[in-house]
């Protein structure tokens, strides 16, 4: 899985890849669901600055891949979209596992075409 098919991946099952998808009572937006928290935290850890032409969707896009290469090192891509999903790292087994994202995650994965 490359970091581009992860945050395909990702848009999927957040939203179905719809970039003007709204969620949590206004909090989460792009086809990513990204929080600002998220986005804010994230973007500064990996030195993500949003171009004067970016749009939020081009933004937070390139924010989930460059979370997936920073992440990809150390957990495997079920791991990583937990993470992104949870908003801490976790495994199967932890409290914080959340089953039926896992089982999206996996679905989408294969309808794409994703390995």
């Amino acid at each position: 899985m490359t970091a581009s098919d992860f945050a395909r991946v990702i848009s999927q099952i957040e939203s179905d890849g719809r970039p003007d998808a709204i969620g949590d009572s206004g909090q989460a937006i792009t086809s990513y669901q990204a929080h600002p928290c998220w986005t804010y935290e994230w973007g500064l850890a990996l030195g993500i600055i949003p171009g004067l032409r970016d749009t939020w969707e081009s933004y937070v896009g390139a924010l989930v891949a460059a979370f997936f290469r920073h992440q990809i090192r150390i957990r495997p891509p079920i791991q990583i979209a937990m993470f992104f999903h949870v908003g801490h790292a976790c495994k199967a087994g932890d409290v914080s596992w959340d089953a039926a994202y896992a089982a999206r995650f996996v679905a989408a994965a294969a309808k794409l075409g994703v390995s």
